[in-house]
């Protein structure tokens, strides 16, 4: 249906449209800025609207109740591997 797809789709949508204003708003920001390396003008950019999106992204999340869904797998799983992260730094150190 139609309306489950709109469901499903709407955080993650507007979360792209927060990512597009980010980068649009770095490379004109950057465009004054005397870069010498191209990398590092696509990298910036590319940075930023990661980040932008994933904000973007839980805010939402957060502002719906926390749904189950997508976002809440990823963080089970980011927490997860940072723990694991955690266990292998606390045997290295002991």
């Amino acid at each position: 249906k139609t309306t489950d797809l709109i469901r499903c789709l709407w955080r993650p949508l507007l979360a792209a449209v927060a990512m597009a204003v980010m980068v649009r708003a770095t490379i004109l920001e950057m465009g004054a800025a005397p870069f010498g390396s191209r990398v590092l003008g696509v990298l910036i950019p590319v940075g930023c609207g990661a980040i932008g999106y994933l904000a973007a992204l839980t805010l939402l999340w957060r502002l719906c109740g926390s749904p189950p869904g997508a976002e809440e797998r990823m963080l089970t799983e980011l927490r997860a591997r940072v723990t694991g992260l955690r266990a292998i730094g606390r045997r290295k150190q002991g």
